[in-house]
């Protein structure tokens, strides 16, 4: 890209189609997946909006790119049945649409895992899935190149994985994305950064009493994660970019909260940490940036403009 960018922006398409391989698989038409992202981006928009259904409001619009992706999402579900039906022999398969079908058929009732369940996990999954996980990997490329010495260590492992193929035209795969120990800690840090400002909002089951405030059964409170993940008694100089730190440290049981903690957690922890781990290997492997505004923060990438290279 030879035109500044949002970095974010950049890299929420990529965290986009990596997300659906993981739904549905490449086989799906490129212009239908172009339509699938900006659909998901409407929906985002609306959820982010103000709750008034009038024509022309980010609701409605969202409302309406809601039902846009049931029917993509409807066509692509009739269209992998048709494939199941022409092949007798049906073989395992780790795309989540797949996986859904099986259990469907596997259901004794038959409609306890019906069409209309599956398609709105797919939008659910679709909508969590990837503005989050471009967030914390444009937050990582952006620490990483203003931290060459943690940038060259993290290559220097990516390059290592590539060189222990047998064949150089084989794909990255998850038994080498659990080899990577240190890009491990880049994320760690990167969502330790990232999500510092995220918000959890409870209600109290029970009167309970936390240094002294107490507060009653039924009350509702907020915890912001940057207490935590900002926490110095924790992490030493907590406002610094160190991926190193995550070698040895052991942190306290709610020191560490990027999905969350509880029954509320994030089902969708490992993939997100997944698909980072994918962006950044090739981004790692194939190119750098150049930010055009060294004014803007990178806590997280806001309107932070960039230029990439192919190296």
């Amino acid at each position: 890209m030879e035109e500044p960018i949002d970095v974010l922006l950049a890299i929420k398409r990529p965290a986009f189609d990596v997300l659906m391989r993981v739904l549905i698989g490449d086989g799906v038409d490129n212009d239908m997946v172009d339509v699938l992202f900006e659909e998901t981006i409407y929906l985002i928009h609306g959820c982010h909006g103000l709750p008034f259904n009038i024509p022309g409001s980010a609701y409605n619009r969202g409302l309406k790119a809601r039902r846009a992706m049931a029917k993509i999402y409807q066509y692509i579900l009739d269209e992998r049945k048709v494939m199941i039906g022409k092949n007798k022999t049906r073989e395992k398969s780790n795309i989540l649409l797949d996986m859904m079908l099986n259990t469907q058929d596997d259901d004794e009732g038959g409609n306890e895992f019906n069409d209309e369940k599956i398609i709105a996990m797919l939008v659910s999954y679709t909508f969590a899935g990837f503005e989050p996980v471009g967030l914390v990997a444009s937050t990582a490329i952006m620490y990483l190149e203003k931290h060459p010495h943690f940038l060259d260590k993290a290559k220097e492992e990516q390059e290592d994985i590539v060189k222990r193929r047998l064949s150089p035209n084989e794909g990255l795969n998850i038994h080498e994305i659990k080899e990577m120990k240190y890009l491990s800690n880049v994320i760690n840090e990167s969502l330790r950064i990232a999500t510092a400002r995220t918000i959890f909002f409870r209600e109290a089951r029970n009167t309970i009493n936390i240094n002294g405030y107490t507060i009653p059964k039924g009350w509702k409170f907020l915890s912001f994660s940057w207490n935590y993940h900002m926490d110095p008694r924790t992490y030493v100089r907590p406002k610094e970019f160190n991926p190193s730190r995550w070698d040895d440290l052991k942190t306290k049981p709610a020191s560490f909260l990027p999905f969350g903690v509880g029954p509320k957690m994030c089902p969708g922890a490992n993939l997100a940490r997944l698909e980072v781990s994918v962006i950044l290997h090739y981004f790692l492997l194939n190119y750098r940036v150049e930010q055009v505004n060294p004014e803007s923060k990178i806590e997280p990438p806001r309107n932070c403009l960039v230029k990439f290279k192919k190296i």
